[in-house]
């Protein structure tokens, strides 16, 4: 969560997403095949400030949920707020992980629209997973220990819609 002070991360304006550099390099090249296919820019949010982090876990905090571990309350739209890690421990943190912004996407279809369908069906071609249970927006770059020895790996993917359709193509 200090890596903006490093000169480690790389910013991509059009996409909004800020990374490692060899994160950023695929995430370009997914973004690049998500645009021939669907005719839009995938948008995100990367790197997070340790600061950041902590906002993002007190978010979650609440009645018997303390420090932001996550609850089933409902967040000011009517949404659940999920759990969030512990701040220092994300790979936000580590410029590692992507939040997708789903504005774009086929409204009111989460997990089974075809931005979704196509994301997760071809992200591991592109070194990420949705690796996150409940977490149709979070990826994570699968490579992680190849900069940063000693980090975990993601694991596999918690969805499999659209994974096995061959009715969805790259192009």
């Amino acid at each position: 969560g200090s890596l903006e002070i490093t000169g480690m991360l790389r910013s991509d304006s059009a996409s909004g997403v800020q990374a490692l550099p060899p994160v950023m390099e695929d995430f370009l090249k997914f973004a690049a095949a998500y645009k021939v296919k669907f005719g839009k820019q995938l948008r995100g949010s990367g790197y997070r400030t340790y600061s950041s982090q902590v906002e993002v876990r007190m978010l979650r905090a609440g009645p018997g949920h303390y420090c932001g571990q996550g609850s089933e309350r409902l967040h000011a739209t009517g949404r659940k707020i999920g759990k969030a890690a512990t701040p220092g421990t994300s790979n936000h943190g580590w410029g590692a992980a992507i939040d997708l912004n789903r504005s774009d996407w086929t409204g009111g279809q989460g997990n089974s629209s075809p931005e979704f369908r196509w994301l997760n069906k071809f992200s591991a071609d592109y070194n990420f997973v949705f690796n996150v249970t409940n977490e149709h927006w979070h990826i994570t770059w699968k490579n992680i220990k190849t900069v940063l020895p000693g980090m975990r790996a993601p694991g596999v993917a918690w969805n499999s819609s659209g994974r096995d359709d061959p009715n969805i193509t790259l192009v």
